[in-house]
């Protein structure tokens, strides 16, 4: 059993652990091996400091700084060490979706040009201003609406209406004729209706008069066949007759009742032993940082005790035409956790978004203070790594800091929960 001061210094060594690894996130600082290239452009607008460099779609720097040298942007950027760019690459503002965060894509270049070392510039492709572009639209609106008014000065276009107008007059004419002849097959049409309408009255006035005779005479007929039947019923004629009059047919049903008694009474015995299961739902919001997103989760744990415990859960909840989004998360992935409780610390394993992992948690402060850490897709050449703090408000809110995919990228999710139980 762990003394006081044990625990005391496991928080707080737990504690100093989860803070550098924030502040590492946080605070940009690169721990692997990066190079300096600058960038010129003629306009940088809607680049936010920090922004990602990517090549190909994968994440290879970022942006440290954008100055203003002389009249030109100046883009300061670092890149990963093992990413090779040549001299006659070129790098433009790209943005995720029509609204998105903007980032640097950059090209790799030729072959035959030398490597870019630190320290070197480039020129970049300045983007297209939606402001002037949408200006130029609005100058050719202006231009077509102005040849739409030339045109209708023309001799031309009044001989056109006129000739239209003569052609509908036709058109209405001819439906008139129409409309007339249709006018006669409708009237004779009305007139079939009516005809159709009076033999009907007829028959039915035939039935009202002999099919009410017959149905009561069947009616009389069923009764009596009633009453024979409830003679032989009291007689003890017949299966029924005897079920009512039979004892010992008597006895063995209530032997039947008295055996379906006690089935009852073992399916309550084994709901009340099942009734001690535990359940909770739960709903994580959570805001990336660096990416500037919402995604969602949303889980259900199964407590079947105080050890044990199941959780599944559907994890970066979203739409999209890719398997992942651009923080290389898989998209609605599925979590089936199976886990046990050891006092102060749990550990679990499973699926884990899609992929093989196990992780473990620790409690410096019982139903507090979460510290945890998880490991899956081993089939990276660097596994995904994700370690957090979660902090409980009350019994159903939570708040979470969450580092995730720490070997590589490394991100930084800030999380609320909603726990139902």
């Amino acid at each position: 059993m762990l003394t006081q001061e044990t625990k005391v210094g496991l928080f707080v060594l737990c504690g100093l652990v989860a803070l550098v690894i924030v502040t590492v996130l946080l605070g940009d600082i690169h721990l692997g091996k990066r190079y300096k290239i600058k960038i010129i452009f003629n306009d940088v607008s809607g680049l936010p400091e920090k922004a990602q460099v990517r090549r190909a779609g994968v994440v290879v720097g970022k942006v440290t700084d954008i100055r203003l040298v002389g009249d030109k942007a100046q883009v300061v950027a670092f890149i990963k060490k093992d990413v090779r760019i040549r001299k006659d690459a070129r790098a433009r503002i790209v943005s995720f979706g029509i609204v998105g965060t903007k980032y640097l894509e950059i090209t790799s270049g030729s072959e035959e040009e030398p490597l870019l070392e630190d320290g070197d510039t480039i020129i970049g492709i300045d983007p297209v201003s939606i402001e002037r572009a949408v200006e130029k639209v609005l100058l050719g609106v202006g231009g077509l609406v102005e040849e739409i008014k030339g045109v209708g000065k023309e001799e031309e276009l009044g001989k056109s209406l006129r000739v239209f107008l003569d052609n509908m007059g036709e058109v209405t004419r001819k439906l008139n004729r129409a409309l007339g002849t249709e006018g006669q097959e409708l009237e004779e049409t009305i007139k079939n209706f009516n005809q159709l309408s009076a033999n009907i009255r007829e028959i039915t006035d035939s039935l009202n008069q002999k099919s009410i005779i017959s149905s009561l005479q069947k009616l009389d007929k069923t009764l009596d066949e009633i009453a024979k039947v409830a003679e032989k019923l009291n007689r003890g004629e017949g299966a029924m007759g005897r079920l009512l009059t039979d004892e010992k047919m008597a006895e063995q049903i209530e032997e039947m009742v008295y055996s379906l008694q006690e089935s009852s009474e073992q399916a309550k015995k084994i709901l009340q032993k099942t009734s001690g299961l535990r359940t909770a739902w739960e709903y994580q919001l959570n805001y990336n940082v660096n990416e500037e997103k919402l995604r969602s989760d949303f889980g259900l744990s199964l407590i079947p005790g105080k050890e044990r415990f199941y959780y599944f859960s559907v994890n970066n909840i979203g739409e999209s035409s890719n398997d992942t989004d651009s923080g290389e998360q898989k998209i609605n992935s599925i979590t089936v956790k199976v886990g046990k409780n050891l006092g102060l610390f749990s550990l679990y394993g499973g699926v884990i978004r899609s992929s093989g992992g196990f992780g473990g948690a620790f409690w410096p402060i019982k139903d507090r203070i979460e510290i945890d850490a998880e490991v899956f897709r081993f089939s990276r050449e660097r596994a995904w790594l994700n370690a957090g703090t979660r902090f409980r408000i009350n019994d159903w809110c939570y708040l979470r800091i969450n580092g995730e995919d720490i070997l590589n990228q490394g991100t930084v999710n800030s999380s609320i929960g909603i726990v139902l139980k």
